[in-house]
């Protein structure tokens, strides 16, 4: 029950002690469409969590110029040609188009392409080697959910995964495990979060199918989870060649978030970063886990996958927001 609440508190005292670091200061420029502003008036949140994230990871690589780009679908092009007069910039227009589903390098069906507002916001980055940006197509709820705060902190999501392209660019994804490629997205767009009741409540710990490319969706109905069902994901999912092949993937942003955040509230907000540098170093997972966490992957993982297990078992639970011991 204190996990929670031991990470977020970390994060909180890591953003502090950061915030004067070079890695902090980035050259950052925002842009929001009117109808953006129209849609969801608080959008600029983004901004702020953002700029959390700058701290909370500054001691890691990444890029020293950040957009942060807010759009519906009718502005696109009226916003790539505003970018292109106001910025000078042009790098961004791909991944704009890819989220709208025109030009798109994602294959026919994939969830990540929104050709039409669905009612969830849309996240992408992009980045070259100098610069980097994160998109967020805002579109409004069609049911009456909450998707503003969903969508503000897809972007400190979005980021995170441009700190894990800058340790090795090109070829990130096929060297990390795949519970750490959403895991740590996820716990950190969480932890960026100013009170613990977001940081609880913008948690995504129903798990799901989906393939790293967006294809292949289940629902998972089941809303008990063994640690001997939590240990077989996090052991298939060391299989780099493959694990992000498998409609699996997705468990990275429920059962590798909730193993992120659990190794966070013994090491620290900066250990899982520390964890994914020396394997992008070519150490061994093995040695790089026991040198990062004091203890081998092979002790650790009967205790982490039964803290994942209650920890997915109870998101399911009325308790879900409750239980966790107040920092």
């Amino acid at each position: 029950n204190d996990i929670p609440a031991a990470a977020w508190t970390d994060a909180q005292a890591t953003i502090a002690r950061n915030r004067s670091l070079p890695g902090a200061d980035k050259s950052f420029y925002s842009y929001i469409s009117p109808g953006a502003l129209k849609v969801d008036p608080l959008i600029g949140d983004a901004e702020t969590l953002l700029k959390r994230d700058f701290s909370l990871f500054a001691r890691f690589p990444s890029y020293p110029k950040v957009y942060f780009v807010a759009l519906t679908t009718p502005e696109r092009e009226e916003t790539e040609k505003l970018l292109a007069s106001t910025y000078n910039v042009t790098f961004i227009n791909p991944s704009i188009d890819a989220m709208f589903g025109i030009n798109s390098n994602s294959p026919a069906g994939s969830v990540f392409s929104a050709p039409q507002c669905n009612g969830n916001d849309s996240g992408r980055n992009i980045f070259n080697s100098t610069q980097a940006a994160v998109i967020v197509g805002v579109c409004p709820s069609l049911d009456g959910r909450d998707v503003h705060t969903q969508g503000v902190h897809s972007m400190a999501h979005e980021y995170i995964h441009m700190i894990q392209s800058a340790f090795a660019p090109g070829r990130e994804y096929p060297l990390i495990p795949c519970w750490m490629i959403e895991g740590e997205t996820e716990w950190g767009q969480s932890a960026v979060s100013d009170n613990f009741s977001d940081y609880l409540r913008v948690q995504h710990m129903h798990p799901y199918r989906l393939t790293q490319s967006g294809l292949n969706y289940e629902a998972t109905s089941a809303r008990e989870w063994t640690a001997a069902e939590v240990a077989q994901y996090l052991t298939d999912s060391l299989n780099v060649s493959s694990c992000s092949d498998t409609n699996q993937y997705a468990y990275s942003y429920s059962l590798g978030a909730a193993t992120t955040e659990a190794l966070v509230s013994i090491a620290g907000s900066e250990s899982i970063f520390a964890l994914h540098q020396r394997i992008v170093g070519k150490m061994p997972y093995e040695q790089a886990f026991k040198e990062v966490y004091g203890i081998s992957w092979a002790d650790a993982l009967p205790l982490l996958s039964q803290v994942v297990a209650k920890k997915i078992t109870l998101a399911w639970s009325p308790t879900a927001l409750t239980y966790p011991t107040k920092p």
